[in-house]
């Protein structure tokens, strides 16, 4: 991950400090959570590498569900004994009956179209629910020669809040 203000100020902000030509365009690219990769791989097959790789991963508060998540009343069996206050504590209408956990009545973890709150994302994950896929989003590319080339819409930027954030540096 870069070290944002200071690899910005290395590479380059504006064209006459930048280190190599259009560096600075590349520059806008660092915000948020971003990093740089480093490689001397073909163009064609780092693009190709990054379009295909996506994992399932668990949905975390704020997440917008597409499907109906139900639990019939009965023994929840994967969890220990210890767990159940836990799960009581998220919400889950759960007892203990001769140190099983029980589920007393039927429980919807969530709706569809509804935005998961901590507690429901938590649930999801103890019951190993995957429903967000991750996913790595190329915002931009830079090679000796040719330059910048930007490789997402997300890399819009202004030139006011690059000012900004000079002056912040």
């Amino acid at each position: 991950m870069p070290k944002s203000k200071r690899d910005k100020k290395r590479l380059g902000r504006t064209p006459e400090e930048e280190t190599e030509d259009d560096l600075h365009k590349l520059v806008k690219c660092l915000r948020g959570q971003c990093a740089l990769l480093f490689t001397d791989s073909k163009h064609s097959e780092v693009t190709e590498w990054f379009e295909s790789f996506t994992y399932e991963d668990y949905a975390r508060s704020g997440f917008k569900v597409d499907t109906t998540i139900k639990l019939d009343a009965g023994p929840l069996k994967q969890f220990s004994h210890a767990i159940e206050p836990y799960l009581r504590q998220l919400g889950m209408p759960t007892k203990l009956e001769k140190g099983v956990v029980t589920l007393i009545k039927d429980y919807e973890i969530c709706k569809k179209d509804s935005i998961l709150t901590p507690e429901q994302a938590k649930i999801l994950e103890l019951l190993e629910f995957r429903l967000a896929t991750f996913q790595l989003i190329l915002k931009g590319c830079w090679r000796k020669g040719k330059g910048f080339k930007k490789l997402s819409k997300e890399v819009e930027v202004e030139d006011e809040e690059m000012k900004e954030e000079d002056e912040n540096d």
